[in-house]
């Protein structure tokens, strides 16, 4: 069952780090082209782990998020290279590419986005 699947959990808890800075520097490229670097960076360390493959997981929904978040991460850097941090943001939190899609029924990366964004709104809160 994809739900207590052991190789699909562990990835989802190797991308739950990367993808929750990904989301508070994209958040802030968005806005601020200076927050760019920490953004590839970021997307450096989720690209590493989406790198490995698929392997042992079986979940189809996993593998169907994993093909579509390795064209999305291409994309997210190639706006990225030119200096559109908001064009990688609309990327990352598109319907039907973004990382938003990761969310459903997929232990450790659920809730990655909405956490992260609440998260960045603290950091926002304290920032003021």
């Amino acid at each position: 069952m994809e739900m207590v699947e052991p190789p699909l959990v562990a990835r989802c808890g190797e991308l739950r780090q990367p993808v929750t800075d990904l989301t508070l520097s994209g958040i802030r490229a968005a806005v601020d082209p200076a927050g760019i670097p920490a953004v590839k960076a970021a997307l450096a360390q989720v690209s590493a782990v989406l790198t490995r493959g698929v392997g042992e997981i079986e979940s189809p929904r996993y593998r169907a998020w994993h093909e579509t978040a390795v064209e999305t991460v291409r994309k997210m850097q190639t706006a990225l290279d030119a200096g559109d941090g908001a064009a990688s943001w609309r990327l990352f939190t598109d319907p039907k590419v973004g990382f938003n899609r990761a969310r459903p029924g997929l232990p450790g990366v659920r809730g990655l986005v909405t956490r992260a964004r609440a998260a960045a709104a603290r950091e926002r809160r304290k920032e003021r």
